[in-house]
């Protein structure tokens, strides 16, 4: 191995060097996987769970009001966005749940303090360097036998910030694996302490390496092939393919960006939703073949919602409360916390509905299996979204 070599492998081991190695018969048991989705940017929470039978819709929406026959129904007063008929299957298969006017008391509309209020379940006026899973995360049994607290496909831990969490990011594994796969084996001795340190570091990470090109190729290299050619089409792929390769991970965190639609929002919205419920799609497909679906979670969230009135650009500007989705073999269907007033205002703002802390502590005591009390506080009992 050259210098070169081993700085651009070094760039990307730390992910990967602490993995166990496993071979393609030693898959483990799982845990449980959550799969953190950031809907970055602010999604129209309005025309993605519609309120199709409220007039307030139509008339605060002249131009970007859903028409009633393309709506996908739920029931007979709420539908999604058609854009979201992939998911439609999952809806039916009694696979997914809405959680309705989701938000926090004196929300904040701006994109870095809301997603940092999201992120660590603050109070608005109040700033935590400790994301919401964090304690969470710590506090699973046999934490100590797992090699990672959460992989972050992408920048931003978020969720997952936190003095002694071990957390990567990885934007790229076929990179990883090229360089991985340029690299040769280290065989040269030294009697100078550093020096065998570093020789050391080399042949470790050259193992780790090895390990995970064989995992995350062997039998899985066409999964890639079955999801959307986008970057979040490529992230979700990535995530599917850390799951099923038996990367033994409590926490992994993607994101889609590109909600801030303040302008001419239908065609970006329609794009967006489609984007997003083809790859859920398709990776509730791969997972269920490997027989890892049930034990995995699909946790969607965002910093705010949109106004309910359109905009002179024919978009919408940032707003508050919004719905999201979970997806999973453990979730119990349905539409949970009531719909937000379209007429009952906070300044041309939805009024949440939810407090963030509960959604947050139902996935801490249901999922986890760890007491949510810290995150929701009192008076905050847990939703039933999850069996």
């Amino acid at each position: 191995m050259n210098r070169r070599d081993f700085v651009r492998l070094v760039a990307a081991a730390p992910v990967w060097a602490v993995l166990p190695v496993w071979s393609r018969q030693e898959k483990p048991v799982f845990g449980r996987t959550l799969l953190l989705l950031e809907l970055n940017g602010g999604n129209d929470g309005i025309n993605t769970l519609v309120p199709y039978c409220e007039s307030a819709y139509y008339r605060q929406r002249p131009k970007l009001a859903l028409p009633v026959d393309q709506i996908l129904q739920l029931n007979e007063r709420t539908g999604i966005h058609p854009a979201l008929e992939p998911l439609m299957p999952l809806w039916h298969a009694g696979e997914m749940a809405w959680i309705q006017g989701l938000g926090y008391p004196q929300p904040n509309r701006s994109h870095f303090r809301s997603i940092a209020i999201w992120d660590s379940a603050s109070a608005s006026d109040e700033v935590r360097s400790e994301g919401w899973l964090t304690p969470i995360v710590k506090a699973l049994p046999l934490r100590d036998e797992k090699p990672l607290d959460g992989i972050v496909i992408g920048r931003n831990s978020g969720p997952l910030a936190g003095e002694g969490m071990r957390v990567v990011s990885l934007s790229d594994s076929d990179v990883f694996l090229r360089r991985a796969a340029s690299v040769e084996p280290i065989s040269q001795i030294s009697d100078n302490p550093a020096l065998q340190h570093i020789l050391q570091v080399q042949r470790e990470i050259g193992h780790a390496a090895a390990a995970l090109r064989e995992r995350l190729t062997a039998q899985i290299h066409s999964l890639v092939d079955r999801f959307p050619n986008s970057r979040f089409g490529r992230d979700l792929a990535l995530a599917a393919r850390l799951i099923v390769s038996g990367v033994d991970v409590p926490v992994i965190k993607v994101s889609q960006s590109g909600y801030d639609t303040h302008s001419h929002q239908s065609a970006k919205h329609r794009r967006l939703l489609t984007e997003l419920a083809q790859g859920l799609a398709v990776f509730r497909s791969a997972l269920t073949d490997s027989g890892d679906w049930n034990h995995t979670l699909v946790m969607s969230y965002g910093e705010f919602g949109r106004r309910v009135a359109e905009n002179a650009s024919a978009g919408t500007d940032h707003g508050t409360a919004a719905p999201y989705f979970v997806l999973g073999g453990a979730v119990k269907p349905g539409l949970y916390g009531e719909t937000p007033s379209l007429t009952s205002l906070d300044g041309g703002d939805l009024r949440f509905t939810v407090d963030l802390r509960r959604y947050y502590g139902t996935v801490a005591s249901k999922w986890f299996g760890v007491s949510g009390a810290g995150i929701a506080g009192e008076g905050h009992d847990p939703l039933g979204f999850l069996l």
